[in-house]
């Protein structure tokens, strides 16, 4: 029987694959479940990673109850296939909810338990729900099913509420009030691709007099349907709204979203923000849609698209407002990021850059290609449904929407695409130069070996190019590294550890000739790795040395260990004593308050601040290699304890400076 289906034909997949090992388990357990799988249809033809997800719950539920196997594999949700992303997960948590209570299953599945006649969507969403509060424990789930709303079987108006309760549970009271107390607003609207749609708004708390929420969802939902031309994904759009005491912040979830009312300075309640934003997740859905810069992006955009369109603001004016904010917080900030490639590469979406930095992409887009275009690219990247734990790797991903963009593009407008693209994300990740010859390798495995104190010389070759090095340091001594760009303007330098693996990179990144420099201290001996690399910048040479910090006379320490408490506020004066001297200063911060450091040049020519957390000595890309003096620079911590002012002086330079340190207050 499994050698008869048409996808058996030529070599499996990983996803197909992965079918027959479930089937093979299916099989030890009962054969005739087994076979009964086999015969679903939408097996038939091709297998996705969706029906993966699906087979494999009902291996699971297999695994702890035959019977209930058997009867769910004949229900005809479960043989019609997934239509869905949100479908596919239903049996891998029904099985949650096997492991606790196998009674309730049979209760919730039994017809007469839901009262009437429900979408698939919510009933799907509704299943998933309620295992996701199954999978948190006993205590989660008796509270639930011991409402006496709940044990009589739902109706519409709870089911929903039981989506919004499975996202909230453990986050403060919200999870308990909403069991014991809840306001419900609800109107079913007609979409012209959609058809009907139901609309919920649900909070813990009576709504505002002369507040519609509803309205302004359908208002978004019409919109974007009719931007898109692609039909609302769902037809129950749900909305939770927390109050700001209850300290959660806003998402969507998948089956809903969840946003927060806000207290204005006055005290008085104002009206709830970002509903144009998490509405947009529905299409543009971090499971399937594509890569967080796109999915936040897109949601940015069409915020501001219908703030627009309903005269809140001027889309124009907003385009401005992001393309500064993407420039003096992501590009020239601390972090200086070259584009949304080198952002994703450094932090991994640690920050908050992708929604600016995607907008922005998004912002050019349109009037490179053209409104019609770009609308046509989206609906085809949508309708992609670009899964990331099917096939498709974080490379293919990125190359399928460079692709997709690209081939909406007019070809009289390819040539701007291409460089409009290749300056703001880094272009696609299959550089077609990337097998030139090189100088140095790309990768760990093909590092050029090195010795301590060399002046070594390399070469950023083209774009994407990164120069990898193996060498050895000693546990103990601090090493000063330092890269001068030759006819190299801009570059990345990372330390690696031992293995070559990312887990303890180490990013600090440089414009203008100088270069970047790092005060690195080791917490192993061995081998290790270092990097220059070009995240989108121009080509060049450059040369660098890594060079162990000597102890010599010197009126503050050299390294984390020798370094010299500052008060957070106050004046310290010193004095760069000999080439490759610099000073560390300790101080304490407490978390979420601000800081500041105003950095002089006394008799020092040229000289550089850098500021380090307490976590193995962590650059925080302090700007502050400078010939003049450093205006006072403010950044916030991120978390208590030891951080690290650092200075050195610039090409040798020697001679005296000062600090003047201040914040702290709440």
């Amino acid at each position: 029987m499994v050698a008869s289906l048409s996808w058996m034909d030529d070599s499996l997949t990983s996803d197909e694959w992965h079918i027959v090992t479930i089937l093979r388990d299916i099989a030890s357990e009962d054969l005739n479940l087994a076979k009964a799988a086999i015969t679903l249809p939408w097996l038939a033809d091709s297998v996705t990673w969706y029906e993966t997800q699906m087979l494999a719950g009902l291996g699971q539920i297999a695994f702890q109850d035959l019977n209930l196997a058997n009867m769910v594999v004949t229900l005809p949700w479960v043989r019609d296939g997934v239509t869905s992303d949100d479908e596919a997960p239903i049996l891998l948590f029904l099985s949650d909810i096997v492991s606790v209570d196998l009674q309730l299953v049979n209760e919730i599945l039994a017809p007469a338990w839901v009262q009437g006649h429900w979408d698939r969507h919510l009933y799907s969403n509704l299943l998933i729900s309620i295992g996701s509060i199954a999978s948190q424990g006993t205590d989660a789930l008796s509270q639930l099913t011991t409402q006496p709303w709940f044990a009589d079987g739902l109706n519409e108006k709870e089911a929903v509420l039981v989506v919004t309760l499975a996202g909230v549970y453990g986050e403060s009271s919200l999870y308990q009030d909403l069991l014991k107390a809840h306001h419900t607003q609800t109107m079913t609207v007609s979409l012209p691709l959609a058809g009907d749609v139901n609309i919920w708004v649900i909070q813990p708390d009576p709504f505002p007099p002369d507040e519609d929420l509803l309205t302004i969802i359908e208002n978004t939902a019409r919109i974007m349907e009719g931007f898109l031309e692609v039909p609302f994904p769902t037809t129950d759009i749900i909305l939770l709204v927390a109050n700001q005491s209850y300290g959660v912040g806003g998402l969507h979830a998948g089956s809903h979203m969840r946003l927060v009312r806000r207290d204005s300075y006055d005290g008085q309640e104002v009206e709830v923000e970002y509903i144009p934003h998490e509405t947009a997740h529905y299409y543009f859905s971090a499971n399937s849609t594509g890569p967080r810069w796109l999915t936040e992006g897109a949601a940015e955009y069409f915020q501001a698209y219908v703030n627009d369109l309903k005269g809140v603001k001027d889309l124009k004016d907003h385009r401005i407002e992001v393309s500064r904010e993407t420039n003096s917080v992501c590009i020239d900030g601390y972090d200086e990021f070259e584009n949304i490639r080198h952002y994703v590469y450094v932090s991994d979406y640690k920050g908050g850059c992708h929604y600016d930095m995607g907008e922005n992409l998004l912002h050019g887009l349109f009037e490179t290609m053209g409104d019609e275009a770009m609308r046509a690219a989206l609906r085809d990247l949508i309708l992609l449904e670009l899964v990331k734990d099917a096939e498709l790797d974080e490379h293919e991903v990125e190359n399928r929407i460079y692709l997709t963009l690209l081939e909406h593009t007019p070809p009289e407008k390819r040539d701007k695409f291409r460089n409009l693209y290749l300056s703001l994300h880094g272009g696609p990740y299959q550089d077609p130069e990337a097998d030139r010859a090189d100088d140095h390798g790309d990768e760990a495995s093909t590092a050029s070996d090195i010795q301590v104190r060399d002046v070594v010389e390399g070469a950023l070759d083209y774009m994407w190019d990164f120069d990898y090095f193996r060498f050895q340091a000693e546990e103990g001594p601090a090493y000063w590294i330092n890269v001068t760009h030759d006819t190299l303007r801009s570059s990345s330098i990372s330390v690696y550890g031992r293995d070559g693996q990312t887990e303890q990179r180490w990013m600090l990144r440089e414009r203008g000739s100088n270069g970047p420099r790092m005060l690195w201290e080791t917490q192993n001996s061995g081998e290790h790795y270092f990097a220059v690399q070009n995240f989108g910048g121009k080509t060049g040479q450059y040369t660098f040395t890594i060079t162990p910090l000597v102890s010599t006379q010197d009126d503050h320490g050299d390294t984390p260990a020798t370094a010299t408490d500052i008060p957070v506020n106050g004046i310290v004066n010193g004095t760069i004593d000999h080439s490759g001297d610099v000073d560390v200063f300790r101080f304490h911060v407490m978390d979420g308050r601000s800081y500041g450091v105003v950095f002089t040049l006394e008799t020092l020519e040229e000289g550089s601040l850098r500021l380090y957390s307490r976590e193995s000595f962590y650059p925080l890309y302090l700007r502050g290699i400078t010939r003049l003096d450093l205006t006072n620079s403010w950044w916030g911590a991120a978390a208590s304890g030891d951080h690290y002012y650092v200075v050195a002086g610039y090409d040798g330079k020697k001679g005296a400076y000062s600090l003047v340190t201040s914040g702290g207050d709440q």
